[in-house]
């Protein structure tokens, strides 16, 4: 039996020693006790913050010990056992003392407390909470302790330590009254180890951080929570260790715990600083931020993620699912690491994309392709040496790795994941999180691509893509950078109509990879000189949308970007709202005529034909395709820019809303040349430029930015892009020498409306001609190339306005002239083909005061007609002579001028046909037709449409030679 241990008992109140004496009561200790648990900190076992333990029997029958001395040691007393049977039981209570709060009864009624490991002082919950919640952050480091008693101790790890009277206390934490025993001592005390057998976890949150270029793990400040199942919680820390490790006790061992998850939550918008690790929260998230500081999700639970054991980063080899390893960290130097950087592809209601319902993923296609920061394609893929328009990053499973999908290591932010295009969708990867109930919806916390709904312009989205955290040099100054992205989804095929009778099509085998491959060659060509294209030949074309006022280091330079994605399946990832802008592409082996639109045709092969017939046998494939770029390069005359012909990039440029900037011609007769305008063919202000792309296949032209700059207007209106706001006004903008082009367009003139394009036209007529206005901005054409001959030097004010001004002559010709080519080179050489050439053409322009439309260059665009040879509409009819302006009739014998009717007819001499014609459509008088006056023309002739001009505005104009 052991000695008997006596221990100081509080003195009575009011009692007092004799004299000068201290008195001392001294009583009979039951248990002296030492409460331990495991400072991490320290790295070992240490005493219990203030505390006491107590035992009970029941409600009123007890016994508190005294108060833990800095050792934490303490004693329980016998307790008065006064009518409590031998066999009653006993259990064992730990009871914290709460600095300043004595009689707290958080503990019991929270069922826990924590455990300042840096005051080591004891904290309720209550004063941990923020508004009544765990969601917060913290500098303390602070360790959760759950309601301690025996009971619960025993079953979930049992005890370091048992009085040896107690023969059932380690398996049911119960003391029986006959085994009230005394038991410890100050020298040997029984040793409470709290958190005996419990699970620990040392557990590292990596988040790639890209101004040092790595990997690091998250800061002092969260509080890291451990759950047992959902909706209860085990455990709890934001003890924050040396090398990242946030270290958490659970309440119970690893058999206890088979659906273990961990959690945190923080407030909207908290982020730490790269420079110091300092957590902070902020009311809104500019996203300027982002350059020097981290986001945080709000809220983030290990269930479905990927972890790893570290110390090392994450890989393929390492990383397994949190299921396999939601036991493992259990040392600081083997730490259970998350990344929270890993990417989750989303779809309606932001759920992980190909989950079904049974939990597996159900994903229709691996191909995706991944954009960082710059919007430049990631791994790209490559097939017969093309460049592919998708990543060699295969798209398997949820989540994406961070370390495959998001960051780059050993670079910075340019390469960061800003967009991923998956199925004809563009996903957005910003700041989002996945959200979701804790320990019961997997993934969240992770960096979520959500689907971005952009304004949907034909068969192409446009989208606006915040990257103002990165910095950018345009036109010598460095600015904020953000991007316009144009995203055309094709699905690319060959059709099996067109498989020959042995089963031959090599638009599938050829065709199909080589048009996917051209895909993001035409990207290329219309995305000249954006951060994120790949190195285009110097010198090239170099365009930005800009704030009217002009670029400081506090505005953004907006680049714009096209993106030619091939989903594998004809239809796009489902998503509801938007319109639906898919696009199919059919190759076809034969030869024939492309076309866009919804199918776009494409034939592998040259030829006249639209919707060329399937031959038999196919040709075998072209070592360069008819779509593709081919022959020689052309230079711009102003900027040495070279540009192949090449249809595939003509033809999506429709599919980014873009129309034909060339007329629909006449075809002449075999073995003769020449471009004539057919009735159908519409008015064309940029006729004559042969370089750009919308009407030689070639080069892009600053116009063709105007639209994006009327989509941002749009955007602007709306609450995510209030920074486009702050932008107004816009334009586009390009350097060219040391010439800057400035793009704008003015919104309200008169009859164009608030927000017109350079394709749009304000109608009139005069005389037997149609007069057809447009706006214009300052590029490449309006600085002369429009209309002036090559050699001509760029003009300092650039035109502002085109004027189109068309009439449709129907040629008839008598036996005289009974040879096609004969007829054709008359009507081409005498009349219609100086009209197309820039050195022949008329040179003049409107000039006017006003705000707008000051300088309007005049282009002349007949359309022609021969009567023997029709022009077969679309709809398989000819062409009719009664939708021509005026009639010529080429015969010999008398010259006749009948305007009794719609449309006059001319009776002329082979040797009448020329500029005269044109000035009878102008002035269709007697006098005009008498004359028949073929020299160039002049100023003067051009009075009825000055005069048109001057009364549509209300202004004094006049007509100048250029």
């Amino acid at each position: 039996m052991a000695d008997d241990v006596f221990s100081a008992f509080p003195t009575e109140l009011g009692e007092r020693a004799p004299g000068s004496a201290e008195l001392i009561y001294l009583r009979r200790a039951l248990f002296v006790l030492a409460g331990k648990f495991f400072d991490p900190i320290a790295g070992k076992d240490a005493p219990l913050p203030p505390h006491r333990f107590a035992i009970a029997h029941d409600g009123t029958v007890f016994a508190e010990g005294t108060n833990a001395d800095a050792d934490g040691i303490s004693t329980i007393f016998e307790p008065d056992l006064t009518g409590v049977a031998p066999d009653a039981t006993w259990e064992l209570f730990l009871i914290p003392i709460f600095d300043g709060l004595p009689d707290s009864d958080s503990y019991a009624l929270r069922g826990e407390a924590w455990i300042d490991l840096e005051t080591k002082a004891w904290v309720t919950t209550d004063a941990v909470e923020q508004d009544h919640s765990l969601m917060l952050v913290t500098p303390r480091k602070l360790l959760r302790i759950p309601l301690w008693s025996s009971v619960r101790k025993a079953a979930t790890g049992g005890f370091a330590q048992s009085p040896p009277a107690a023969a059932d206390f380690a398996s049911t934490g119960l003391l029986k009254t006959s085994e009230l025993q005394p038991h410890g001592s100050r020298s040997s005390p029984w040793t409470v180890q709290i958190d005996h057998q419990w699970l620990r976890s040392y557990v590292q949150l990596h988040c790639y951080d890209p101004v040092a270029k790595a990997d690091r793990c998250v800061p002092q400040g969260l509080l890291l929570t451990s759950h047992p199942r959902y909706g209860e919680r085990c455990g709890g820390s934001s003890v924050t260790l040396e090398g990242g490790a946030i270290y958490v006790v659970h309440a119970g061992r690893k058999e206890d715990l088979p659906e273990l998850t961990f959690a945190f939550a923080s407030p909207e918008t908290t982020l730490f600083a790269y420079a110091d690790g300092k957590l902070r929260t902020e009311t809104t998230l500019d996203t300027v931020l982002l350059a020097s500081h981290y986001p945080l999700p709000s809220t983030w639970s290990s269930l479905g993620h990927d972890a790893w054991v570290g110390p090392g980063e994450a890989s393929a080899k390492t990383r397994k699912t949190f299921a396999d390893l939601r036991h493992e960290g259990g040392t600081a130097d083997k730490p259970l690491c998350f990344h929270l950087d890993d990417l989750v592809v989303t779809g309606n209601g932001l759920h992980a994309l190909g989950v079904g319902a049974d939990g597996k993923w159900t994903l229709t296609s691996k191909r995706m392709c991944v954009l960082d920061s710059l919007l430049a394609v990631r791994s790209p893929a490559t097939v017969g040496g093309a460049t592919m328009p998708y990543s060699t990053i295969p798209f398997e499973r949820q989540p994406l790795r961070a370390e495959e999908a998001f960051h780059v290591a050993g670079k910075g932010f340019e390469q960061l994941t800003r967009a991923i295009e998956y199925g004809g969708r563009i996903f957005s990867v910003d700041h989002q999180r996945m959200h979701g109930l804790q320990g019961l919806q997997p993934l969240v916390g992770a960096r979520a691509a959500r689907v971005q709904i952009g304004i949907s312009k034909w068969r192409c989205e446009v989208h606006v893509l915040d990257t103002r955290w990165l910095t950018h040099a345009f036109g010598g100054v460095t600015a904020r950078l953000a991007h316009v992205l144009c995203y055309v989804p094709t699905f690319v095929t060959a059709v099996d109509a067109d498989d020959d009778k042995s089963g031959s099509n090599p638009a599938k085998t050829v065709g199909v990879p080589r048009t996917e491959g051209l895909m993001s060659a035409a990207a290329a060509v219309w995305s000249q000189g954006h951060p994120g294209n790949p190195a285009m030949p110097s010198p090239h074309k170099d365009y930005a949308i800009v704030p009217d006022a002009g670029l400081t280091a506090d505005t953004t330079v907006l680049r714009v970007r096209a993106h030619f994605g091939t989903r594998e399946q004809a239809d796009r990832v489902e998503h509801g709202g938007g319109t639906d802008t898919k696009i199919g592409i059919h190759v076809h082996p034969q030869p024939g005529r492309a076309t866009g639109g919804d199918p776009m045709e494409l034939f592998m092969h040259s030829g006249h034909e639209l919707h060329a017939k399937p031959v038999d046998p196919n040709p075998p494939a072209p070592a360069v395709m008819e779509f593709a770029p081919r022959g020689g390069a052309t230079k711009d005359r102003y900027d040495n820019v070279e540009g192949q012909h090449f249809t595939l990039a003509h033809e999506l440029g429709h599919s980014m809303d873009l129309p034909d900037e060339y007329i629909e011609h006449l075809t002449p007769p075999d073995g003769v040349f020449g471009q004539v305008g057919a009735f159908s063919g519409r008015e064309r202000p940029f006729e004559l430029d042969q370089t750009a792309m919308m009407n030689s296949n070639k080069v892009p032209r600053l116009r063709y930015l105007w639209p994006h700059v009327n989509d941002l207007v749009s955007l602007a209106a709306t609450t995510a892009f209030k920074w486009v706001k702050a932008q107004l006004p816009l334009r586009a903008e390009a350097v060219v020498g040391g010439t800057r082009f400035k793009y704008t367009l003015p919104s309200g003139a008169t009859g164009f409306g608030d927000h017109p394009t350079p394709w749009t036209s304000l109608g009139g007529s005069v005389g037997r001609v149609s007069t057809f206005l447009f706006l214009a901005g300052d590029d490449e054409d309006t600085r002369g190339m429009i209309v002036t001959p090559p050699g001509t030097a760029m003009r300092t004010a650039p035109f502002d306005g085109v004027l189109v001004v068309t009439s449709k002559y129907w040629f008839s010709f008598d036996d005289s002239i009974d040879d096609e080519k004969d007829r054709w080179e008359l009507m081409f050489d005498e009349f219609a083909g100086p009209y197309v050439d820039r050195e022949t053409c008329p040179h003049f322009m409107i000039e006017s005061s006003g705000p707008w439309l000051q300088r309007v260059v005049i282009i002349v665009q007949p359309r022609c007609e021969i009567e023997s040879r029709p022009t077969k509409l679309d709809n398989g009819k000819d062409e009719v002579i009664g939708n021509a302006d005026i009639v010529v009739r080429v015969r010999k014998g008398n010259r006749v001028r009948d305007a009794s009717k719609t449309p006059h007819a001319l009776t002329i001499r082979k040797g009448d046909v020329g500029h005269f014609l044109t000035r009878y459509a102008l002035s269709p008088t007697q006098a005009v037709f008498d004359a028949r006056d073929n020299g160039k023309l002049k100023a003067g002739d051009f009075a009825p449409v000055n005069q048109w001009f001057a009364n549509t505005f209300g202004r004094t104009s006049k007509v100048v030679p250029l």
